[in-house]
């Protein structure tokens, strides 16, 4: 409810159309959800190579990518995470495009 309310005010700001700055709310909101999910794997993956004491297995954000790539239905999940992760890509870059620091 936080991000939505801040968000919402940013966008306001923006002297955006309301169908406009809809769509780029709800982008906002599917690409947090897919940093998050990239943020628990890594931290997944953190806590396994501590638990086996095998820094190896630890990896960075491309390490992330692999192990969902190799799961279930792991290049639809990849695809679905991408594009989530290029949404946020797009509400960051409009907002910084716009917001004035």
């Amino acid at each position: 409810m936080h991000y939505q309310k801040n968000t919402k005010s940013m966008l306001i700001l923006l002297n955006l159309h309301s169908n406009t700055a809809s769509v780029l709310l709800r982008m906002g909101k599917v690409g947090y959800m897919a940093r998050g999910i990239v943020w628990l794997i890594l931290a997944y993956l953190l806590t396994r190579a501590a638990i086996y004491q095998n820094s190896s297995e630890a990896g960075g954000i491309g390490k992330a990518f692999e192990f969902i790539q190799n799961g279930f239905m792991g290049n639809y999940l990849l695809a679905t995470i991408g594009l989530g992760v290029a949404a946020y890509g797009i509400l960051a870059f409009t907002r910084a495009r716009y917001e004035g620091f």
